[in-house]
């Protein structure tokens, strides 16, 4: 219940503001002059590669649903509340599971709150500041005949983004997932191990899920998934060798 409550207060002041969150927020990652694509595009100029310039093609957005406006606010309003509660949600989390814990459990597990939401937000950031701009410029740009004209649907932009936007920062999570895994003896590091080739084969599988279906967006995405599993693993066996 007070989780609901103050998801619904703050979606109130997102709402609010949903004028500046579409333009300064929503929009951010298709405009040219966006942080990630005036980089990717400074780059291809010092390399002398054009097609690094990333979203130059500009668009409005096409609203068919005579009430879609006022119920993707509402989304949004949802979303981006979610999102800035995510802190919370885990403290309540912590707090509900806390008087369960032993002492020395509680101590191990302190900056539980910190850590997944340093790790989600980390997640977040990645897919909106490097995910989501490779993926509009693809997806934006592609053409399988000339005669087709594009005219993009505000909700499936909106649908894009939030995805995006989430999966990265749930995806983010994996050493916390491998963290308990390994705590619980659910699985074990040297299990892990031995099937490190398969799990990056499953990362590679995960991140074409939430990239375009370039090889470059998914090797964006595949290396800092890789790094994290490797620190999960180095958690999880430092925990073991802790016992």
């Amino acid at each position: 219940m007070r989780i609901a409550l103050v998801l619904l207060a703050v979606a109130v002041v997102v709402f609010l503001n949903g004028h500046l969150l579409y333009e300064y927020i929503i929009l951010g990652p298709r405009n040219p002059g966006f942080l990630t694509n005036r980089l990717f595009c400074e780059l291809g100029d010092w390399l002398e590669v054009p097609v690094l310039c990333l979203n130059t093609i500009t668009w409005n957005d096409v609203n068919l649903d005579l009430a879609g406006q006022f119920r993707f606010h509402l989304a949004l309003s949802l979303q981006g509340a979610l999102i800035l509660i995510i802190p919370y949600i885990l403290a309540e989390v912590w707090w509900f599971v806390k008087p369960a814990l032993y002492d020395h459990e509680k101590v191990k597990a302190r900056g539980f709150v910190l850590i997944t939401s340093l790790l989600f937000y980390t997640g977040a950031l990645f897919g909106y500041f490097v995910v989501m701009p490779l993926a509009v410029n693809f997806l934006a740009s592609y053409q399988l005949h000339q005669s087709i004209d594009n005219m993009f649907q505000l909700q499936s932009y909106i649908r894009i983004l939030a995805t995006t936007v989430l999966s990265a920062g749930v995806v983010f999570e994996m050493p916390v997932l491998i963290y308990f895994l390994t705590r619980t003896g659910l699985i074990t590091t040297a299990y892990i191990k031995k099937y490190r080739k398969h799990v990056f084969v499953l990362l590679l599988i995960l991140s074409a899920i939430i990239t375009p279906p370039d090889v470059l967006s998914q090797f964006v995405v595949v290396i800092p998934l890789y790094l994290l599993f490797e620190a999960g693993l180095r958690v999880g066996a430092k925990e073991v060798e802790s016992r």
